[in-house]
């Protein structure tokens, strides 16, 4: 009988050719538009924020951030709110994490006292998957009694210690803060963090991202850490698929709208 690996992976979803024309045209027009968007060090912060937040780049709409926020409310019929927290450079780390962390707390101390229901899911794309992911790890931590019912993690940035392909010229921590979890939480013991919740287990995670990301490794590193726990994990990899394409704009942006609709739909199922 011929050994069998403990983890498998579907190679067909990383194999170049089987990334859709929708697929490379976006991750095509991504790469011509970003380069024609002018630097934030260039025309300042505040200029730069404008032009990402209007979301309009070589003619298409990708829309702010208060479509998605919609999208996550009439699917799942919750209440569905961002947190508005300090930015850098104005505002240098920890102040966006720990903004984050005050509002979890908030939010989870509050509950239905104020809010009429319970925190049950962060969700949050890029650098926000990485505050998403910090914020959770914490709240296991000062908040024992309150279980979350799922994370919704779209091409996260989990580590500035490892020299992954976008972090390569990133240089500014000293090693041992590169290696700090509440930065690079991929460096959090999460076997020992699963195992003072009350199931033993990690809240359950939804992982997306694209092949032509530069963040898939983090995604794949922090996924099967995640799922070594025993915790439950669902990893969606887009062939060809390029950073933030999490769109509605894009037939592949359309197909990760409808994983994180069953995903959280399912999990609500369960909530008590």
């Amino acid at each position: 009988m011929p050994l069998t690996s403990d983890i498998t992976i579907n190679y067909s979803r990383f194999d170049p050719n089987s990334a859709t024309e929708d697929a490379k045209k976006y991750s095509e027009f991504l790469e011509r538009t970003t380069s024609e968007v002018p630097k934030w060090y260039e025309v300042g912060a505040p200029r730069f924020r404008e032009i990402i937040e209007a979301g309009e780049f070589g003619g298409l709409k990708l829309g702010p951030v208060d479509g998605l926020l919609k999208f996550y409310a009439n699917t799942i019929r919750v209440t569905a709110m961002s947190i508005g927290y300090r930015l850098a450079p104005e505002h240098p780390w920890p102040a966006a994490r720990e903004d984050s962390i005050d509002v979890a707390e908030y939010l989870v101390d509050a509950e239905e006292s104020e809010h009429g229901g319970k925190l049950l899911f962060l969700a949050g794309e890029s650098g926000d998957a990485n505050l998403t992911m910090v914020t959770a790890l914490h709240l296991i931590r000062a908040r024992p009694q309150h279980v979350l019912k799922g994370l919704v993690l779209p091409y996260g940035n989990y580590t500035v210690a490892l020299g992954l392909p976008s972090m390569v010229s990133f240089d500014k921590p000293t090693p041992e803060e590169r290696r700090n979890p509440l930065v690079s939480p991929l460096f959090e013991d999460l076997r020992a963090l699963a195992s003072q919740t009350l199931s033993g287990r990690l809240p359950p995670a939804l992982f997306i991202c694209g092949t032509n990301d530069p963040l898939l490794d983090d995604t794949l590193f922090m996924s099967v850490k995640w799922q070594a726990t025993g915790s439950e994990t669902i990893v969606k990899i887009f062939p060809g698929a390029p950073h933030v394409f999490n769109v509605p704009s894009v037939d592949i942006g359309k197909e990760s709208f409808a994983y994180e609709a069953e995903f959280l739909l399912d999990k609500l199922g369960s909530a008590v």
